[in-house]
């Protein structure tokens, strides 16, 4: 492609869905070392969950059809077969009038469809009072209600969290199936750049502030991330740094990589990788328009803005879907919330415009306030909360407005994206 051959947001990210393959590298893990990884594979159900159908209350299982009428006035009476054993199978069916005690996760007997509550009984000897009339089911969790043989309690893709961990042991699932996660390098570029303990700070140069920004970011999503430093704008180290950081990674981020500078050697660098292909190389939006994406030999390099506000924008709206492609992850989207803005805020048609903004709740409305500034300065990012987006079609928004706001923190299902 052409220097600064501009594509959509969501053409960039069609990109990256289309050529961007998760790390091929499939181990099986023990479950209890599998917590922030992707499930490389669908988990089929070998057995039915529960196992047995169960009470969920402290009760009495009987027939539903039994109680019918029952009130405080006319109760229903049983016969007390037997007490229910946590962990037991019950000793026998039950007949018809009679009922069995039993404890919150006890097996319901066979002959019974209903548990009643401890609340709406009164045990006189060995006779039960049942004072509320319950429905077929009620209070009780059916075999297979949760998960039946065969069916996929979980698919592959799925970030696997506590919940999905509390599925796979109760399905019996010890060892996972799971991708490994991809390892990233952050590589910060620019003659004006010096380390993080550089003091005094010469005039004319600049912290790395990108390299550990970056690598947080990253980090937070589930990268195993490198830190490689720092490299000046010479184009054959710049090479020779690039070509060894993907030799042991998945993938590479660029930080300070792609500008109109004369002096920019990364789209060179990236055009000069072995087997190398560049997808796009810059997008229409604001902050962070020269960003570029390429391949080579099917690991992705990501180049992002050298100033830090862009360069973080650039990696939550782009970073983290590329991310999210390497990882396998498929069902993950950021969180996104509405919210109306507080004041006037203009855009240009035909580019995506993301606005650093703090939320307010006042009263239960959602408010977002734009923080302003220079894509150079980083408060702008530190005192802001998510990203208000303009879309390319329209020229801003107007004071009360709603408008969508990507957050910093968090993901959810695809399905549920708004």
């Amino acid at each position: 492609m052409d220097f600064m051959h501009v594509v959509s947001v969501d053409d960039a990210l069609s990109l990256i869905s289309k050529h961007v393959v998760p790390v091929s590298k499939v181990s099986q893990w023990h479950l209890e070392d599998a917590l922030g990884y992707v499930l490389a594979e669908d988990i089929t159900v070998k057995e039915d969950l529960p196992a047995f159908s169960r009470s969920t209350v402290d009760g009495y299982a009987l027939r539903a059809h039994e109680t019918v009428g029952a009130s405080d006035a006319l109760p229903a009476f049983f016969d007390i077969a037997f007490s229910v054993a946590m962990g037991k199978v019950p000793k026998r069916p039950l007949n018809p009038g009679e009922a069995a005690e039993i404890p919150t996760g006890g097996m319901v007997p066979e002959g019974a469809d209903a548990v009643v509550m401890l609340e709406h009984v009164e045990v006189l000897g060995n006779v039960l009072n049942v004072f509320r009339q319950v429905a077929p089911g009620e209070n009780i969790i059916q075999k297979g209600e949760d998960y039946a043989i065969g069916s996929v309690a979980l698919r592959k893709g799925t970030l696997l969290g506590p919940a999905q961990l509390a599925l796979l042991a109760g399905l019996g699932e010890n060892m996972v199936p799971i991708y490994q996660k991809p390892k990233l390098a952050i590589l910060s570029t620019g003659d004006e750049i010096v380390p993080v303990t550089t003091r005094p700070l010469p005039l004319g140069k600049v912290r790395d502030m990108n390299g550990y920004s970056l690598s947080a970011l990253f980090k937070s999503w589930g990268a195993e991330v490198t830190y490689a430093g720092i490299i000046a704008d010479d184009f054959s180290s710049y090479l020779q740094k690039a070509q060894t950081l993907l030799e042991t990674h998945d993938g590479l981020v660029l930080s300070g990589a792609s500008s109109v500078g004369q002096r920019d050697w990364s789209f060179e660098v990236l055009k000069s990788l072995p087997d190398s292909t560049v997808l796009f190389h810059g997008l229409a939006i604001r902050p962070g328009k020269p960003t570029m994406l390429g391949i080579s030999k099917s690991k992705p390099i990501l180049g992002l803005p050298g100033h830090p506000a862009s360069a973080m924008v650039i990696a939550h709206i782009i970073g983290r879907e590329l991310f999210y492609s390497m990882s396998g992850h498929s069902f993950c989207s950021p969180i996104r919330v509405y919210a109306r803005i507080t004041r006037n805020i203009a855009s240009q048609s035909g580019r995506t415009d993301y606005v650093r903004v703090r939320l307010i709740d006042e009263d239960g409305v959602l408010w977002a306030e734009p923080r302003l500034g220079k894509s150079g300065l980083i408060y702008t990012l530190a005192e802001s909360d998510g990203l208000l987006r303009i879309p390319e079609e329209k020229e801003g928004f107007l004071r009360g407005e709603q408008a969508e706001v990507i957050l910093y923190e968090g993901c959810m299902s695809r399905a549920m994206r708004s």
